[in-house]
């Protein structure tokens, strides 16, 4: 079984190989850590470009193509500044070591790129050539020389750095892949081991493998999916503990350089993502520390008062409070549900009071069953607005002393977008707890 055969190995050579697994999995994590960082300041740059010189969408269209295009073009002008200074290969079988030149026969990977008609050029064929098809090549032990693995494996890495996150569509998964085991590739055939007979030819399929590896790991993070991944796609269990060993290393010494590529992509992008365990100094803050002061609609309002609300403030959800006689500031009124700002709009847009079947149509416009009507202006007059039907009746509350940490473990544990915090003295709104608040305080 597996995608890519490694052609068996040794069981001992594979333990032996636990020796290359630490520096391989240090070299991917420092690598992984690198490529992080960099690729958040290049995010980083990218979002203040577009926030602050186009304005217009035109102009951010041409300036993400222009991008893609700058990116492209420097790889691309590296590469052929290089490929035309290298030397091209004879086309056979064998060379007089022994090590496997079939690739040199194959035309659909072999590429002559300038030499004649004899002679396949080696650094083009790498690049140009199907990545699988590369990747395959290479982890099986194709005699590639150790300077064309090296700056392939250099020039996809500045590549992806450069390219991943513009207007040009592509992967992270694979090119790592080309990348790790393009360089451990490279690091194989250019080391001499003191068993060369019995270690040189499984090192220079193994190394690669290793390569790939650790770069996934020190990018990505990931453990138990990344081993499971390799294991099945060589099919060679004797792997396990030498693919174990890179994995840990790497995943440890990227998480000394930086965060998973992962969660900088999220924080970037300005998604409230929460990890599974709680920071733990939450439990020495309280939810009156993050909470933000609440927003609140009467449950009986007008369509222009709910209108005026959804212009003022871009809040994707509101404490509805009650419409009974009380205090003239809603905010010390007694909660009454929670509703979602896409409901309200929803509720405007339809020029409707939400009874009797025209709730459902509310909500069905506001993406349950995706939109059945054309959008409208919303509705702003005196007339009667009731929130009740399209609201939440019995939302999470908590009160403004409570630990931090049991608020936490209550969004991650119901995947809540919102918290509503209450007084103990009447149930009044105190204030609103978002996703958001709570990933700025893990980022503070």
């Amino acid at each position: 079984y597996g995608l890519i055969s490694l052609g068996g190995s040794d069981p001992n050579v594979s333990v032996e190989l636990l020796v290359l697994a630490i520096p391989a999995g240090l070299v991917g994590g420092i690598l992984g850590g690198f490529f992080v960082r960099a690729w958040a300041l290049l995010e980083r740059i990218r979002r203040l470009i577009a926030e602050r010189s186009y304005s217009s969408r035109p102009w951010r269209v041409g300036a993400r193509t222009a991008e893609a295009a700058f990116g492209v073009g420097i790889t691309t002008l590296a590469f052929l500044a290089v490929a035309k200074t290298t030397g091209c290969v004879q086309i056979h079988e064998e060379d007089s070591e022994g090590r496997s030149h079939a690739w040199t026969t194959d035309s659909s990977f072999a590429v002559r790129f300038g030499c004649d008609d004899d002679e396949v050029n080696e650094l083009a064929s790498l690049w140009f050539a199907p990545r699988e098809n590369v990747i395959k090549k290479i982890l099986a032990g194709g005699a590639f020389s150790a300077s064309s693995l090296f700056y392939c494996g250099c020039l996809a890495f500045a590549t992806l750095l450069l390219v991943f996150g513009t207007a040009l569509p592509g992967g992270l998964f694979l090119p790592l892949i080309y990348c790790g085991a393009c360089l451990g590739g490279a690091a194989a055939r250019s080391t001499k081991f003191e068993n060369s007979k019995r270690f040189q030819a499984p090192a220079q399929r193994h190394l690669g493998v290793l390569g790939a590896v650790a770069l996934l790991a020190g990018v990505q993070r990931t453990t138990v999916s990344l081993v499971v991944i390799v294991l099945e796609g060589t099919g060679n269990v004797h792997m396990l503990l030498p693919i174990v060993a890179t994995t840990v290393v790497a995943r440890f010494v990227g998480n000394l350089l930086s965060r998973g590529f992962y969660e900088v992509a999220l924080h970037s992008k300005n998604i409230p993502f929460l990890e599974k365990h709680v920071p733990s100094n939450f439990d020495r803050k309280f939810v009156a520390d993050v909470m933000k002061v609440p927003v609140v609609l009467t449950r009986l309002t007008t369509a222009s008062a709910a209108s005026e609300v959804l212009h003022a403030c871009s809040h994707g959800a509101f404490p509805v409070v009650s419409s009974d006689e009380g205090p003239e500031d809603p905010s010390k009124r007694p909660l009454a549900g929670l509703v979602l700002r896409e409901h309200v709009a929803a509720l405007l847009a339809h020029r409707r009071d939400g009874r009797d079947d025209r709730r459902d149509r509310a909500l069905s416009s506001a993406g349950w069953d995706g939109p059945q009507t054309p959008p409208r202006r919303l509705a702003s007059g005196p007339q009667p607005l009731d929130l009740g039907p399209v609201m939440v009746r019995s939302p999470y509350v908590v009160y403004a002393d409570c630990p931090l940490s049991r608020a936490y473990r209550l969004f991650v544990t119901m995947g809540l977008r919102h918290l509503v915090v209450v007084s103990h003295e009447d149930n009044s709104v105190a204030g609103v707890v978002t996703r958001a608040d709570l990933a700025g305080c893990l980022h503070s």
